[in-house]
Protein backbone atom coordinates (compact mmCIF):
# COMPACT_ATOMS: atom_id res chain seq x y z
CA UNK A 1 0.00 0.00 0.00
CA UNK A 2 1.51 3.21 -1.13
CA UNK A 3 0.82 6.47 1.21
CA UNK A 4 0.24 9.02 -0.71
CA UNK A 5 2.52 12.75 0.24
CA UNK A 6 1.37 16.04 -0.21
CA UNK A 7 2.55 18.00 -2.81
CA UNK A 8 4.50 21.33 -2.83
CA UNK A 9 3.95 23.58 -4.87
CA UNK A 10 7.05 24.72 -6.44
CA UNK A 11 8.14 28.30 -6.08
CA UNK A 12 7.70 31.60 -8.02
CA UNK A 13 9.81 33.09 -10.16
CA UNK A 14 9.53 36.41 -11.48
CA UNK A 15 8.38 36.01 -15.16
CA UNK A 16 6.25 39.43 -15.39
CA UNK A 17 6.94 42.16 -18.29
CA UNK A 18 9.54 44.75 -16.63
CA UNK A 19 10.50 42.87 -13.85
CA UNK A 20 14.41 42.26 -14.22
CA UNK A 21 14.69 40.93 -10.77
CA UNK A 22 14.35 37.17 -11.47
CA UNK A 23 13.81 36.61 -8.14
CA UNK A 24 12.62 34.67 -5.87
CA UNK A 25 8.73 35.17 -4.48
CA UNK A 26 7.46 34.02 -1.13
CA UNK A 27 3.32 32.94 -0.96
CA UNK A 28 2.10 33.36 2.50
CA UNK A 29 2.73 29.45 3.51
CA UNK A 30 6.16 30.33 2.67
CA UNK A 31 6.42 32.95 4.98
CA UNK A 32 4.46 30.68 7.70
CA UNK A 33 7.20 28.08 7.33
CA UNK A 34 9.92 30.53 7.64
CA UNK A 35 8.90 32.28 11.31
CA UNK A 36 7.66 29.16 12.43
CA UNK A 37 3.84 30.38 11.98
CA UNK A 38 0.21 28.77 11.11
CA UNK A 39 -0.55 29.90 7.76
CA UNK A 40 -3.64 31.25 9.71
CA UNK A 41 -1.57 33.47 12.10
CA UNK A 42 0.34 34.95 8.58
CA UNK A 43 -3.13 35.55 6.97
CA UNK A 44 -4.21 37.47 10.21
CA UNK A 45 -1.08 39.41 9.94
CA UNK A 46 -0.92 39.93 6.68
CA UNK A 47 -4.98 41.02 6.73
CA UNK A 48 -4.51 43.32 9.93
CA UNK A 49 -1.18 44.95 8.35
CA UNK A 50 -3.81 45.47 5.21
CA UNK A 51 -6.40 47.19 7.54
CA UNK A 52 -4.37 48.93 9.33
CA UNK A 53 -2.05 50.67 5.89
CA UNK A 54 -5.98 51.79 4.66
CA UNK A 55 -6.41 53.47 7.85
CA UNK A 56 -2.98 55.25 7.65
CA UNK A 57 -2.29 53.79 11.09
CA UNK A 58 0.61 51.16 10.14
CA UNK A 59 2.73 49.68 12.40
CA UNK A 60 6.72 48.52 12.11
CA UNK A 61 6.22 45.05 12.33
CA UNK A 62 3.94 45.10 9.91
CA UNK A 63 3.98 42.61 7.22
CA UNK A 64 4.29 44.31 4.28
CA UNK A 65 2.80 45.17 1.33
CA UNK A 66 3.02 42.29 -1.21
CA UNK A 67 5.60 42.84 -4.08
CA UNK A 68 3.23 41.44 -6.89
CA UNK A 69 0.09 39.29 -6.68
CA UNK A 70 -0.36 36.07 -9.41
CA UNK A 71 -3.80 36.19 -9.98
CA UNK A 72 -5.56 36.76 -6.07
CA UNK A 73 -2.02 35.45 -4.81
CA UNK A 74 -0.14 37.89 -2.91
CA UNK A 75 3.77 37.23 -3.14
CA UNK A 76 6.94 38.86 -1.40
CA UNK A 77 10.65 38.79 -2.70
CA UNK A 78 12.81 37.00 -0.66
CA UNK A 79 14.82 40.59 -0.12
CA UNK A 80 11.97 42.39 0.85
CA UNK A 81 11.33 39.67 3.58
CA UNK A 82 14.60 39.62 4.67
CA UNK A 83 14.83 43.19 4.82
CA UNK A 84 11.39 43.38 6.93
CA UNK A 85 12.60 40.90 9.60
CA UNK A 86 16.22 42.40 10.58
CA UNK A 87 13.93 45.97 11.21
CA UNK A 88 11.07 44.22 13.16
CA UNK A 89 10.80 44.89 16.53
CA UNK A 90 11.15 42.10 19.03
CA UNK A 91 8.05 41.01 21.56
CA UNK A 92 7.41 42.24 24.74
CA UNK A 93 6.79 45.51 25.80
CA UNK A 94 8.73 48.30 23.95
CA UNK A 95 9.80 45.71 21.20
CA UNK A 96 13.21 47.18 19.68
CA UNK A 97 15.27 45.27 17.36
CA UNK A 98 15.73 41.59 17.83
CA UNK A 99 19.04 40.28 19.76
CA UNK A 100 21.15 38.70 17.19
CA UNK A 101 21.02 34.35 17.12
CA UNK A 102 23.73 32.64 18.85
Amino acid sequence: MTIARPIRAHPYYSCMAGDESGGKYLTLQDIAERLGWSINTARTMQHRANSRRAAGKSRPGDLPPPDHRFARTPVWLVETIEAWEKRRPGQGAGGGPKAPKQ
